[in-house]
């Protein structure tokens, strides 16, 4: 059979001719649990679900624990990574690429974790304390630094989602952590139009977007001693917010210690505000920190996307790559500057 080298694992990736675009085929992810109460809009607040796996006291349900970073105040732990139990790339898949008549595929290599945040159950960001929310971004560079020790690993994504229309499927707040054994196209061609622009200019283009945002000030929310926020000139959704570090900075591996905890303040700060302006949205965060090799780059620059569920795209999004935003970027920062 032409197509027998990838779809025998469970995990494989396959290229499409025209885009070039990689699309991740990953058999496990159907069988992954939904919790009812994401859906609910009458959510109970509880501080332990007995059915929850990511509650403390319900290790039997979970899978490997890598790491975790224990209370210091008492017993138990601030936050912990775990492994998906339904990852969409797996350690055991090949490495390998093969040629399928015209077409590329390659095994699903890479790994997959899951950050359990906080043992509480219904806590979330804007309800985290400062320590907690520190605990979470130290534990996501741990995992970045072991992720990005696997030299067949060459792109570590960090992500959160916040709500069923975000893509989550268990309430217990979590993030996860994918590293993965390519790099998509349309990553590369950031990477090339900011080494375009540092060619022509000089300097680093989102170096130069900070100082352009600060100039003019109507997009501003807030910044600190180490961190801006503010929505983006060509916003793709009503109240997109990125969070860039004032320092150039290619990678998340290289945030400082005094840095994690500005990054903690300005991650409460901005997301009590959205909770607060458009009554706790859905949403997706992102952290977008660079590929293996550009980690001494001088033209890339890792930085934070929020970006809220409140649209679906339509036909002539999906058909044309364009997007339609309702909101305009300069009054959504003003409602959430405040």
């Amino acid at each position: 059979m032409i197509y027998q080298h990838c779809s025998s694992h469970e995990s494989f990736i396959r290229q499409d001719p025209i885009s070039k675009e990689w699309v991740i085929y990953s058999i496990s992810r159907k069988n992954r649990p939904h919790d009812q109460t994401v859906e609910s809009s009458n959510k109970p607040l509880l501080s332990f679900d007995k059915d929850c796996p990511f509650c403390p006291g319900n290790e039997n349900k979970l899978a490997i624990v890598n790491e975790e970073i224990k209370n210091p105040n008492g017993s138990g732990w601030l936050s912990r990574a775990i492994d998906n139990k339904f990852p969409a790339l797996s350690q055991a898949a090949p490495t390998q690429r093969y040629k399928e008549g015209i077409y590329l595929c390659m095994g699903g290599y890479g790994r997959h974790e899951v950050i359990i945040e906080n043992p509480h159950h219904s806590k979330d960001i804007p309800q985290y304390d400062v320590n907690e929310i520190s605990s979470v971004i130290e534990i996501y560079h741990r995992r970045y630094l072991a992720m990005m020790s696997d030299d067949h690993i060459v792109m570590v994504t960090i992500f959160r989602n916040h709500g069923v229309n975000a893509g989550t499927s268990l309430a217990h707040p979590h993030s996860q952590i994918i590293g993965s054994p390519t790099v998509p196209r349309y990553i590369r061609i950031q990477e090339q139009i900011s080494e375009t622009y540092f060619d022509d200019h000089g300097v680093c283009i989102y170096c130069d977007l900070i100082n352009s945002e600060l100039k003019c000030g109507e997009r501003i929310i807030t910044r600190n001693s180490s961190f801006v926020s503010f929505v983006p000139y060509a916003a793709k959704v009503p109240y997109e917010i990125w969070i860039l570090p004032c320092r150039h900075t290619a990678v998340f591996g290289d945030i400082k210690e005094y840095e994690k905890e500005d990054l903690a303040l300005i991650l409460k700060d901005i997301l009590s505000r959205l909770s607060s302006l458009l009554e706790d949205p859905d949403y997706n965060y992102i952290i977008h920190t660079f590929t293996r090799y550009r980690t001494n780059e001088p033209h890339i620059h890792w930085f934070l996307q929020i970006v809220p569920r409140l649209l679906t795209p339509a036909g002539f999004e999906l058909g044309s790559g364009f997007r339609i935003n309702p909101s305009i970027p300069e009054v959504d920062a003003r409602e959430l500057k405040g």
